[in-house]
């Protein structure tokens, strides 16, 4: 199949364009980037790889044969690592690192022989590797691969919703910073890893072309998306400066006495938020609200609200925590919908739409709006509206 060759040489020449691309200086998520660039590499090196083996009896140079081969096992690590640092988890120097790079490197140690192996020998095998019946070795090995790459997008989803659960604790509205498009890319990761295992176990040619066809596609996907993300670090420096402040705050040890036996018992064990305190500032948050209302500004974050009561971050969020048990983006939009719900039973106000009272209280995405208003009345927007109209009828 010239053709599907073609697209793998196109989806390969596709990926150096964008490790290019993604590598520029002084681009957003710059970090990050290196590491997508770098998986995408892999990806091409892998692909080049298997038309060469594809062709060998065309061109017969072993030299090039199984050079790329023990990169497998560096895909998955390098998707980890990216996802790490655009959730602002900074990826481990040194040992730790290494550790992730142990099966490729152990992988390559076992193709060492396979280079030093006459030409003739080294085309016979790549030959045979082409055949669909393949040996219990081959079928061992494919299984540890795909094993450390479903290990891995798990892992991935893991630091995801660690991400989501800590972006709630600064932002009213996460937009942009929920990274829904990195749980994608997880998704497609899988579904790849889906057909890699059916092409193992039914060496299907329906696979093998589909498989063949995902690679351009994924590559493309993957790079667009990592070009098109807005710039997330002070994202991650917030997230990243709260959890050291908590970490070096006070050595105080008596946290308020009515705080629920959850995990907050270990975090906020050294904040240094006495019951005394917690009282005051929980008066003061109280009358800001009533007075100011600070909610109905559509990207209020956590800092700017603790900046307003002149008080630390993380004594803010261990008070919504411990004593209104929520978090910061629930803590708001509560007050965001029981704002709308008093514009929607306002007859006065029957003739304006919906959207631009969501957005006049404070809400910044329709998605957000409906999800939450739903989840806080168990009805839709329209049908509190009907609700409210029906009742004064």
């Amino acid at each position: 199949m010239n053709w599907m060759l073609f697209v793998l040489v196109a989806g390969a020449f596709q990926g150096l364009l964008l490790s290019i691309a993604l590598l520029r200086k002084n681009h957003k998520n710059e970090k990050a980037n290196r590491w997508l660039a770098a998986f995408i590499f892999v990806f091409v090196a892998l692909t080049i790889g298997e038309v060469l083996n594809r062709t060998v009896e065309y061109h017969n140079k072993s030299a090039l044969l199984f050079l790329s081969d023990w990169m497998i096992f560096l895909l998955a690590p390098l998707m980890f690592m990216y996802i790490k640092e655009m959730t602002g988890e900074r990826n481990e120097i040194g040992a730790k690192l290494l550790l992730h790079l142990i099966p490729s490197l152990f992988f390559l140690l076992l193709l060492l022989p396979i280079y030093f192996m006459p030409s003739s020998i080294k085309i016979k095998i790549a030959i045979d590797d082409l055949t669909p019946q393949k040996d219990i070795l081959s079928n061992v090995l494919s299984l540890i691969i795909f094993t450390q790459m479903g290990i891995y997008i798990l892992w991935g989803f893991a630091i995801l919703r660690r991400y989501s659960r800590r972006l709630r604790e600064h932002y009213s509205d996460l937009g942009q910073r929920n990274l829904r498009w990195l749980h994608t890319i997880l998704a497609i990761n899988m579904a790849l890893w889906i057909l890699s295992l059916l092409q193992i176990f039914t060496s299907s040619d329906v696979i093998s072309v589909l498989n063949d066809l995902a690679f351009p596609i994924v590559v493309y996907v993957f790079g667009y998306l990592g070009l098109a993300q807005a710039d997330l670090e002070p994202v991650r420096a917030a997230i990243a400066e709260d959890v050291e402040v908590t970490i070096a705050a006070s050595k105080q040890n008596d946290t308020t006495p009515d705080r629920k036996p959850d995990e907050s018992a270990n975090r906020y064990v050294r904040s240094g938020l006495t019951a005394e305190k917690a009282a005051i500032l929980k008066q003061k948050l109280d009358i800001l609200m009533l007075n100011e209302r600070p909610y109905l500004e559509d990207d209020l974050n956590l800092r700017e609200l603790a900046d307003r009561l002149e008080v630390f971050p993380h004594h803010l969020s261990q008070l919504l925590n411990e004593h209104y048990d929520q978090n910061f983006f629930d803590y708001i939009n509560s007050y965001r919908a029981q704002e709308v719900k008093n514009m929607l039973s306002n007859p006065t106000q029957k003739d304006e739409s919906i959207l631009s009272i969501a957005f006049s209280c404070g809400f910044n995405s329709k998605a957000t709006f409906n999800t939450f208003f739903k989840k806080q009345t168990g009805q839709t927007p329209r049908q509190f509206r009907a609700d409210c109209e029906s009742k004064k009828g």
